[in-house]
């Protein structure tokens, strides 16, 4: 006996979303890194250059608050092209192992430097390499301002935050799901109008012998 058609797309779609996630989730597993790495970061701020009057040093802060200088010192920070080898050196890994990223601070005269790596003694001594490596060229560009390092490098690191397995698993699980919703539904779909296709042919010839039948 057949089963009714409700049923058997029913089957289908069923079939198509517990593998979909079931691939999925193992597809998420296998492709998360599993070894932990960690990011050093420092603040560093621009500041009014010292022992001026309360009425010149307002101007200073006018122009600091601004924004654009601290924009524009975070951009040669961030020149991953020329600091990376010597950041690589310092750090004693590879420069693929590291990661820069230098942006300014919000309505602040402040900016932030991290350096990601492998081992928190990899970061910090990225992050200090690219401080110490870039510092005249900072200097030269905020003149007449103070570049100062508010935030001790040494100590910073701390492991980067990621996602647990359960929640990489569910992630993966739902995207996998929807996945095969989507090809158990193109399947039916495309069984539907085989089905369609097959009743009609029928319909047309059980037709067509009642037409001829009467003349035998």
């Amino acid at each position: 006996m057949t089963r009714p058609i409700g049923t058997r797309t029913r089957a289908i779609i069923s079939a198509g979303v517990l593998l979909g996630a079931l691939v999925g989730m193992l597809l998420s597993w296998s492709l998360t890194p599993n070894e932990t790495r960690y990011v050093a970061k420092a603040d560093v701020a621009l500041l009014p250059p010292k022992k001026l009057s309360t009425a010149r040093s307002s101007g200073f802060w006018e122009v600091l608050t601004g924004g654009q200088l601290p924009k524009t010192v975070a951009l040669i920070y961030q020149d991953t092209d020329r600091w990376l080898p010597v950041m690589a050196a310092a750090a004693d890994v590879e420069q693929s192992d590291l990661t820069l990223t230098a942006a300014a601070i919000p309505e602040t005269t402040m900016l932030t430097v991290s350096v990601e790596a492998p081992t928190s003694t990899a970061a910090e001594r990225g992050l200090a390499a690219v401080l110490s490596a870039a510092s005249s060229n900072v200097k030269s560009i905020a003149r007449p301002f103070e570049v100062e390092v508010i935030k001790t490098v040494a100590g910073s690191a701390r492991p980067v935050a990621k996602s647990s397995p359960t929640q990489v698993a569910i992630l993966g699980a739902a995207a996998g799901a929807l996945l095969g919703l989507g090809a158990a539904l193109a399947i039916t779909r495309g069984a539907g109008r085989h089905r369609m296709r097959g009743a009609g042919a029928a319909d047309e010839a059980t037709t067509r012998r009642a037409v001829t039948r009467p003349y035998e």
